[in-house]
């Protein structure tokens, strides 16, 4: 099962732009905001490896690459891929809810930003967690079910986009044999979910 094709196709148009805009003086200081928060969660470190499940042009694999851990992508929009190529990053092209992301084992692995525009987001969660060491950790960043989140799923349907909001249950939802919620915090109009893989 893959993503509605006018997901790709939208952000393949607005690739080219798209980190520009969403760092200008509207969005840039909640961006950052949600960075700063997500970095907690993650808490890269030198010598891991990390995989930014859903990168975009390469803006999370930044700041953990400037924590010095090893960071590469995977993204289903083609001209994501070629972005954050462009900008010196090791990203290939994948999608999220077709199979658990290439080249894994990873010590940890962020999905900030993609879960809401896939179709079943549990199965995907399910995959990543498939491409986490034993003991490893997920960091997932999606919108609440509030008045802000709403405001940015209608931005999207403009666009002709459906997105999912998620409630703080919906999220307890997903623990299971392979996934162990272990943390949810609120912030701004998302979510920062932290989530571990069991050790043997």
């Amino acid at each position: 099962m893959s993503p509605d094709p006018q997901v790709f196709d939208h952000f393949n148009s607005e690739a080219r732009t798209y980190a520009k805009r969403s760092g200008g003086w509207l969005w840039g200081p909640l961006r950052r905001h949600e960075g700063r928060a997500i970095m907690r969660a993650l808490d890269p470190q030198p010598g891991e490896r990390i995989l930014d499940a859903g990168c975009g042009a390469g803006h999370y694999m930044a700041l953990i690459q400037e924590r010095g851990a090893e960071v590469c992508g995977v993204d289903g929009a083609e001209v994501m891929v070629s972005a954050a190529r462009k900008s010196g990053f090791d990203v290939d092209y994948h999608d999220l809810e077709s199979a658990p992301p290439p080249g894994g084992p990873y010590d940890k692995i962020l999905c900030a930003g993609a879960l809401e525009f896939c179709r079943d987001p549990g199965r995907v969660v399910n995959h990543l967690a498939e491409g986490l060491r034993p003991g490893g950790r997920l960091v997932v960043f999606v919108p609440r079910a509030s008045f802000l989140g709403r405001l940015y799923r209608w931005g999207h349907q403009k666009h002709g986009l459906r997105i999912h909001l998620f409630r703080e249950r919906d999220l307890w939802g997903w623990q299971g044999p392979t996934v162990q919620v272990q943390q949810i915090q609120s912030v701004a109009f998302s979510w920062v979910i932290r989530i571990v893989t069991p050790k043997p």
